[in-house]
């Protein structure tokens, strides 16, 4: 029982470190101009989010 609580801790904690990378991510892609290269890439990095914050919510339970 243990093992799987530290796991699941371990596995949290990265998503959230990994949702906190995004994020920045996208501050810095959203400094400049947006081209639509830079709007292509912003939609996938917020499609990642969207995924990350699922699993975090889900790991939570």
């Amino acid at each position: 029982m243990e093992t799987t609580d530290l796991v699941l801790a371990i596995l949290h904690h990265l998503l959230v470190f990994s949702l906190a990378g995004i994020i920045g991510a996208e501050f810095v892609l959203i400094r400049g101009e947006l081209p639509a290269a830079t709007i292509r890439r912003l939609i996938g990095i917020d499609r990642h989010y969207g995924i990350l914050a699922g699993l975090i919510t889900s790991s939570m339970g």
